[in-house]
This record gives C-alpha cells, structure tokens and sequence, in this order.
C-alpha cells in the first residue's frame, strides 16, 4: 500500500493512566481526534492539543499500539464485567 494513503495513529492517555485513551488520526494532511468512550465507540474529541510539546503540557502520553490495545481491553473488560 502507498504509504500515502496509511494513516498514522498516535494514541495517548493521561500521565496516570486515569484519563481516557484518546487517538489522532492523520491520512492525506486531515486530523481526526478521537476518544474511546464507555459506550465502546471512537468519538470525535477537542481533548488532543495540536501539537506534541501541548499534548505533553496537557499531561499525556503517547501510547504504543500495544499499550493502547490493552487499556482497550481493560476498558472493555470494566465495561462489560456484571
């Protein structure tokens, strides 16, 4: 695939893990900020600053795809647990 047409996902949460986990999509110079929510569903967000050093200020942290895959499990799994 062109790696024009891949988008890049950076996925932060808060310093302490306490925040919600929150993604920035960027295909083709369009930005789309989005949070994973209780309801299970990416949601559009203003949460993310536009830029790094704003993001980092703001108290979050950038996520690796692994980490951001197991905070949505745990989210998941606090979610549905009866």
């Amino acid at each position: 695939m062109d790696p024009e047409f891949q988008p890049q996902v950076v996925d932060y949460t808060a310093e302490d893990r306490q925040g919600p986990l929150l993604r920035r999509r960027v295909l083709r110079d369009e930005q789309s900020d989005e949070v994973f929510g209780r309801d299970l569903r990416w949601e559009s967000t203003d949460l993310i600053p536009d830029t790094e050093a704003g993001a980092n200020e703001a108290g979050l942290v950038a996520l690796d795809e692994l980490k951001a895959a197991k905070l949505i499990g745990e989210i998941v799994a606090a979610v549905t647990r009866p």
